[in-house]
């Protein structure tokens, strides 16, 4: 259900600030942006997805919405077949938060 390529938009406190794209398979997670890239995995119980992802620049001319070269991010929201609504927390700095809305772009091969 969950398993797709899906386009990301997101920012903070309701700005739309960038947007990415990233893919879900088998409890893994991949994707990025003109500026970072990310990996890491995922969980989904009672249609709530976890997520553990470790972000880092690719690209010296962009900078992220939190000023950080590289950070590991806590993501959680409510999983649905053609939208996920999430939010991030950058690990250990309460308050760095990013919204998050991902649509079903494509199904995996």
């Amino acid at each position: 259900m969950i398993e797709a390529l899906w386009t990301l938009k997101f920012g903070r406190y309701g700005v739309q600030e960038g947007a990415g794209v990233m893919v879900l398979d088998a409890g893994r997670i991949f994707g990025g942006d003109s500026g970072f890239s990310f990996v890491g995995t995922y969980t989904i119980q009672d249609e709530k997805l976890t997520a553990n992802v470790h972000v880092k620049r690719h690209s010296a001319y962009t900078v992220n919405i939190f000023g950080i070269e590289e950070f590991d991010l806590v993501i959680t929201g409510v999983a649905e077949s053609s939208q996920l609504r999430l939010l991030g927390e950058v690990a250990g700095q309460p308050g760095a938060v990013i919204q998050i809305l991902a649509t079903r772009d494509s199904e995996l091969p």
